[in-house]
């Protein structure tokens, strides 16, 4: 007799089969893409392991397996014996009734999306092939002719990096010719990075001219990420139905002309979009195929639709050059890497705050073609409705520039600071524990000491800065208005509460790298204890996650106990700061807990 999940019914079973085959697979709501353009970590691949082991349980439980496609369509080759697995998968993928699959309007076999295949290859470059661990040339090559091109009719989704020239030719070949028609096709992107070994091998490969892919039959795509990889920009008509559009590392002879960049980024419903070291082709004074339009011209690109940007490795004069022809409204998420050597984008924050600055000593070759006027207001007023903020790299600018720009996005619900790498860290962390907090017009502005604030039960508050620590003291006093409310008839004690501003002051998530373990933590005390002032919610409402290395760890005894306790308390009538210190007893129960969460990353090299 039967107990236990053995008694669940076919399609309960059928539905946890599913549920567990795609528990490690990436949110798709994140980027379309699982190639990384811009990082060392690793690229993202499936694991079949699940349903390999879910069908080898009873003969009931492999019945429901086979009998579901979705579990064998996920295609990911990394090892030779992915190749082995795939032949077992492709054909259980398919349609089990081949006859009852009728035809589009095009001609092709309207295929249910359950038996769509998504797919990734990854080959590693020539030095690092190993036979029989990692795949290559000839291993690639049985991909493509023993299994994929038989499916292309099937194909959702592609994924290919290739790491040598030999690999990228048969690669060109099997898309452009053998392939054929992909009309299923959603998501493309293509990889191509190699160490040249010398300008000539590079001059080469650039100069190949780039050629059509799947016949330009793919009415469906609406996700691409071309990485080192150019198109036949000007015969590529689908690029102008895209929803995602990363470019990244293109040289400039290899990069789109303006007229087929403008083509892209009108996209009637582009949603995301990515740029590491690319764009537009830059003009030439005898190429008129090349010019780029005036910036104030009809011809700006307003990206209404546009909800994600990524901006990386990109020189500060190109980049303002390039966003002047772009107006963009509401934009939700941006992540901003700009880390290049010598250069100042401080001009670049300036814009997006949309205040006019003094530009004139400087002006990017492309502004000096065309013989262009600045113009530097009101192009970006997505900042307003900005929620997600991600700055990993923004070494090079003026501080009162960052100071404005941070500030200006005060709707942020997720805030995360590589502080390492922000420019000046020293004085651009200390924003975030209420120094410069007055003045936004001068770049340092140091608050005096011994600023008095009243918190709700009116106990006056005063908060002094130091180098790394905030001290917090309480005494007995009046109380105070929220600043922001609308009663307010601009009272002191309101002028004092607006003194102590906060960086974000609606953030739900707050993810924190390259500081000390004292300095999180004194960014973490006043920014709990502004919000207790302000009769705000605090500590359940803000998720703090600190990014930390084992080495930091080692050396940092403040960062070691917060990592190793996950949680700050503080106890409503104790000085945090001394909570911190291990100095105080806490019942846990006067006070509120903040749960710090931690994330180990890997040394970098």
């Amino acid at each position: 007799m039967s107990t236990g999940i053995e008694t669940l019914p076919r399609s309960s079973l059928a539905t946890i089969f599913r549920y567990g085959a795609v528990l490690d697979r990436p949110d798709e709501s994140q980027t379309p893409f699982l190639l990384k353009a811009s990082n060392t970590s690793e690229d993202y691949t499936y694991s079949p392991d699940f349903q390999l082991a879910i069908s080898s349980v009873s003969r009931r439980w492999r019945t429901i397996a086979l009998d579901d496609a979705t579990l064998w369509s996920t295609l990911h080759f990394r090892t030779p014996s992915d190749i082995q697995k795939a032949r077992l998968f492709i054909p259980r993928s398919r349609p089990q009734n081949p006859s009852a699959i009728g035809l589009t309007e095009m001609g092709y076999p309207d295929y249910p999306s359950q038996n769509l295949l998504d797919i990734l290859i990854l080959t590693v470059a020539p030095d690092e092939y190993i036979e029989g661990e990692n795949l290559s040339r000839t291993e690639l090559a049985e991909i493509f002719n023993t299994l994929l091109i038989p499916e292309t009719l099937r194909w959702r989704s592609f994924h290919l990096k290739v790491r040598d020239n030999e690999c990228r030719i048969q690669a060109r070949q099997a898309l452009a010719h053998d392939c054929g028609p992909a009309p299923n096709l959603e998501t493309l992107q293509l990889y191509h990075f190699q160490d040249y070994e010398d300008a000539e091998d590079l001059w080469n490969t650039i100069q190949t001219p780039p050629r059509m892919l799947f016949r330009n039959i793919v009415p469906n795509l609406r996700h691409i990420s071309l990485v080192g990889v150019n198109l036949p920009w000007q015969s590529s008509p689908y690029l102008a139905e895209l929803e995602s559009l990363e470019l990244a590392l293109h040289p400039n002879g290899i990069r789109p002309p303006y007229e087929c960049w403008e083509m892209m980024l009108r996209s009637p419903n582009l949603k995301n979009l990515s740029i590491l070291y690319s764009g537009p082709r830059e003009p030439e004074a005898n190429n008129l195929t090349l010019m780029w339009p005036a910036p104030d011209s009809s011809r700006r690109i307003t990206l209404t639709p546009l909800r994600h940007l990524r901006l990386v490795d990109l020189d500060p004069e190109y980049l303002i050059s390039t966003l002047e022809l772009m107006y963009l409204s509401k934009v939700q998420k941006l992540e901003l890497d700009l880390v290049q050597e010598d250069a100042d984008y401080s001009d670049f924050l300036e814009l997006c705050v949309g205040e006019n600055s003094d530009t004139s000593s400087t002006s990017s070759s492309v502004e000096n073609l065309l013989g262009w006027t600045k113009l530097r207001s009101g192009l970006f007023p997505f900042l307003s409705s900005l929620t997600s903020l991600k700055l990993s790299g923004l070494e090079s600018c003026s501080f009162g520039a960052f100071k404005r720009f941070i500030y200006s996005a005060k709707g942020l619900r997720v805030l995360e600071i590589n502080f390492a790498s922000v420019c000046p860290e020293e004085e651009v962390w200390r924003l975030f524990i209420g120094y410069d907090a007055g003045d936004m017009g001068t770049d340092r502005n140091e608050p005096e000491e011994g600023v008095a604030e009243t918190d709700a039960d009116g106990a006056e508050v005063e908060l002094k800065g130091t180098s790394d620590d905030l001290e917090i003291k309480t005494t007995a006093s009046g109380g105070v208005e929220d600043e922001n409310d609308s009663g307010s008839q601009g009272s002191d004690s309101d002028q004092e509460s607006a003194a102590l501003q906060l960086v974000a002051p609606k953030l739900d998530i707050f993810r924190i790298s390259g500081l000390s373990g004292k300095r999180i933590r004194s960014i973490i005390i006043y920014r709990e204890s502004v919000l207790q002032l302000r009769n705000m919610t605090v500590g359940a409402t803000v998720r703090y996650v600190v990014k930390y290395t084992s080495k930091m760890v080692q050396e940092d005894t403040v960062l070691s106990e917060l990592v190793a306790k996950g949680y700050c308390w503080f106890p409503n009538d104790v000085d945090p700061a001394d909570v911190l210190e291990g100095e105080v007893e806490v019942d846990g129960k006067n006070g509120w807990k903040v749960v710090i969460e931690t994330k180990l990353e890997e040394e970098e090299e």
